[in-house]
């Protein structure tokens, strides 16, 4: 058995999958309880009568939560556009031995032992090589093979390393 699919990489694509990878990891999670800390003693500043200190903190809090996603949208939209590996799209097959990526005539194909992980996000499903090199299928281009694409991987890999709940 075997399912094709075609992808082709956009910038809101690689902006979701940076945001999930940032947003469930120690630093970004850190990032927003540190912001959050922040916002609050700002208000308890400003209540006690220091307005300039609440304003100051207040700010700060603000653009420790904001700056981040801006920059990753920033990063995505380079990565996208600079990478020639996104200027065309690339055709996946996931098959029994694994998965088969080809692009301007020329094929690489991984085995399943190679992936460390699988998830599954709002927006796409993304299998891990390592803690740098992902795969990603966006859910809407994968459209109504999402169900097959999701029960090849869960077939292929341990159950331990397969984190995929929307299955529909």
């Amino acid at each position: 058995m075997s399912v094709k699919f075609e992808i082709r990489m956009t910038t809101q694509t690689m902006y979701s999958f940076m945001l999930h990878h940032n947003y469930t990891h120690l630093p970004g999670i850190v990032g927003v309880l540190c912001g959050a800390v922040i916002f609050l003693m700002g208000i308890r500043q400003a209540e006690g009568g220091n307005t300039a200190s609440g304003v100051l903190l207040s700010a700060l809090a603000v653009f420790m939560i904001v700056y981040p996603p801006v920059m990753l949208w920033i990063r995505a939209r380079r990565q996208v556009e600079a990478s020639p590996v996104f200027k065309e799209p690339l055709y996946y097959e996931l098959t029994d031995s694994g998965v088969k990526v080809t692009q301007y005539g020329s094929e690489n194909e991984s085995s399943w032992s190679e992936f460390q992980r699988a998830v599954s996000t709002n927006q796409a499903l993304v299998l891990y090589m390592d803690k740098t090199r992902a795969v990603i299928f966006p859910r809407a281009q994968i459209g109504e093979q999402w169900a097959a694409v999701a029960e090849m991987i869960s077939t292929h890999m341990p159950p331990d390393k397969v984190r995929i709940r929307q299955v529909n």
